[in-house]
């Protein structure tokens, strides 16, 4: 019995030290897979959009805004446009220092929508509302 528990264990010690050694290489596909991933983790930026509202569909929780987009990392630069963004249940919408639900914005408002993920792609985190909220 001890010369079997000896076998396995000399079997356990060389597969974990020569393992690594003995693993296949990663193919080009996989490669280039990789890399891509790596580009597009970089084009992950955080953004303000600063606009006003144009129209909502509560249903949805989609708001169109006219307004600027103004990169807070990556390239700063200022692109007026008008922009759709879901706004995810986990959007916090404020005015003043009060939190809002999505039905209380109305078409006209002034809002700055931070968002976070490629620019195809947004993933709104907070709305901000200009007013005192009251």
């Amino acid at each position: 019995m001890l010369a079997f528990t000896g076998a396995v264990t000399t079997v356990c010690l060389l597969m974990a030290i020569g393992g690594p050694v003995f693993a296949a290489k990663p193919d080009d596909a996989t490669r280039k897979a990789a890399v891509e991933k790596a580009k597009q983790t970089r084009r992950i930026i955080t953004s303000k959009y600063h606009g006003e509202v144009v129209s909502i569909d509560t249903g949805k929780r989609v708001i169109s805004v006219s307004g600027k987009n103004v990169l807070v990392s990556g390239n700063k630069k200022s692109v007026k446009e008008v922009r759709n963004f879901s706004v995810p249940q986990t959007a916090e919408i404020t005015k003043g220092n009060k939190v809002i639900p999505l039905n209380d914005l109305k078409a006209g408002d002034k809002i700055v929508v931070k968002y976070v993920g490629t620019v195809d792609s947004p993933d709104v985190k907070f709305i901000l509302v200009a007013g005192s909220g009251k």
